[in-house]
């Protein structure tokens, strides 16, 4: 269940119930996913998109800009068993797929979801097509915290290859953020989310720069 208010923003009841049919339509779809990619991820993109248009804008989003956060969110990695162009596969979902929820939106708004869709992973290196796209971006790379993304990666790292044990888990999840979001990792970091979290940044490197897999047991990524 979403919650319509949360830290810095304020979800209307619109936009929250339609949310919830989002996750509705598409439940078994997501279920194709590893457990990394699907509804909590998508809410806290969410809830990511909201905080950051009010620190940027000073005020809550409209309803149609909710809205459009919210297809964004519970779209962009809709194809997510498809690591290598998932991205692809979402803009062109958005673009010509039969969906009645995304009936609602203007063929502007439409195009700006969908290139939202396409541009939001960590790897991409062109220039963002819209404003709206460089802060989805951000919202999905999400505020710097190293546990937070050390129990995402854990939860990929077994459930995409469930021989390994929980201890080599826990090292290929340390590695991946080193690979990824580490001082010369290939993540991309936009011009707003440097704005937005420039001290978070330097101290998520200090820690990922000092993390050891030893200290992080699989109970105790399992519980946080």
């Amino acid at each position: 269940m979403i919650l319509p208010v949360r830290g810095e923003h304020r979800m209307n009841i619109e936009t929250l119930e339609y949310a919830q049919v989002f996750e509705s339509k598409y439940a078994q779809a997501y279920l194709l996913n590893d457990p990394a990619h699907r509804e909590d991820h998508f809410r806290e993109v969410l809830h990511n998109c909201l905080s950051l248009h009010r620190r940027v804008h000073g005020e809550d989003s409209s309803i149609s800009q909710q809205k459009m956060y919210v297809a964004a969110a519970y779209l962009h990695d809709l194809f997510a068993w498809s690591r290598v162009n998932h991205h692809i596969l979402s803009h062109e979902y958005v673009v010509s797929g039969d969906c009645e929820l995304l009936a609602i939106f203007t063929p502007e708004e439409r195009h700006l979801v969908a290139k939202a869709c396409l541009e939001h992973r960590a790897s991409f290196k062109g220039k963002f097509s819209s404003r709206f796209s460089e802060a989805f971006n951000a919202a999905d790379l999400g505020p710097p915290n190293l546990l937070h993304g050390l129990k995402r990666a854990y939860k990929y790292a077994r459930s995409t290859a469930p021989g390994r044990t929980p201890e080599e888990a826990v090292q290929v999840a340390v590695d991946h953020l080193i690979d990824k979001y580490g001082r010369n990792g290939y993540a991309r970091r936009s011009d707003v989310y440097v704005t937005m979290y420039s001290a978070e940044i330097e101290e998520y490197f200090n820690s990922l720069e000092g993390l050891q897999a030893q200290s992080y047991t699989p109970e105790f990524l399992e519980g946080i």
